[in-house]
């Protein structure tokens, strides 16, 4: 249990972005259990925070070994070889998350934007245009479908798509730009629940793994809001669909 609390507080210190902190709490905790897996994955995740991914790379192999149906591990680590520009190795990790969990959204995401790259325009298509039904406004789908149609030669498709990308960047510029009005504004007064729920509703349209902390503040500055509540649902209904709960 004093290990427990060790590896809260190593959380919430890399939650505050205070990554030296974190780390010794984490390597402390790991020093007396060894085979805690909460410990191992929270100092993977640290030490990719601190640029050190071959070390992390390491580590989350030992993860991965000690609980290999982990999906959340198996793509930190297809995220630090991509990172690291073992594409190959990174490519094959992906097909094997796929290969268990076949709609994982990052998983797809991740290769189909690692397969742009190499060329496989067919396949980047297949990859993603399963998901455009539920996210059809996604700013970074409509960009790698808009690349792969071009590249295929199908210019009626590519520029649809693009267009839904163009339309998209910019609703998301905007919303960018007022989160940073309200970062400046922080403590100047009251929040205002209906532009936190505008940002909410915006994020899930456009990129929706960023709505998340912007759902949980409308919901709670409006507790009584019908609409506040849909968006959440909402929310809720893709990430069962398309995150791994591993």
């Amino acid at each position: 249990s004093d290990m427990r609390a060790v590896i809260h507080k190593a959380e919430l210190l890399a939650a505050l972005q205070q990554w030296k902190e974190s780390e010794a709490g984490f390597r402390t905790a790991m020093n007396v259990d060894a085979m805690l897996q909460r410990g191992r994955r929270g100092l993977a995740r640290v030490l990719l925070e601190a640029g050190r991914d071959r070390e992390a790379l390491e580590l989350l192999d030992v993860a991965i070994a000690a609980e290999p149906t982990n999906t959340s591990l198996r793509l930190l680590r297809c995220k630090t070889l991509l990172d690291l520009r073992q594409n190959d190795e990174a490519i094959t990790g992906l097909r094997e998350v796929l290969a268990v969990d076949e709609f994982n959204f990052f998983a797809r995401h991740a290769l189909a934007s690692t397969l742009v790259e190499n060329g496989d325009y067919r396949e980047v298509c297949e990859l993603i245009e399963p998901l455009i039904g539920d996210f059809p406004d996604d700013v970074s789908l409509n960009y790698l479908l808009a690349s792969a149609y071009t590249e295929l030669g199908e210019s009626a498709k590519a520029d649809a798509y693009l267009q839904r990308h163009l339309d998209g960047r910019k609703k998301l510029d905007d919303l960018n730009s007022t989160v940073q009005e309200l970062k400046t504004k922080n403590g100047q007064g009251a929040v205002d629940g209906n532009e936190v729920l505008r940002l909410a509703k915006g994020y899930l349209q456009y990129r929706w793994d960023d709505a998340e902390p912007w759902l949980l503040k409308a919901n709670s500055e409006l507790p009584d809001s019908i609409d506040a509540q849909s968006a959440m649902t909402r929310f809720q209904t893709l990430k069962k669909k398309y995150v791994s709960k591993r």
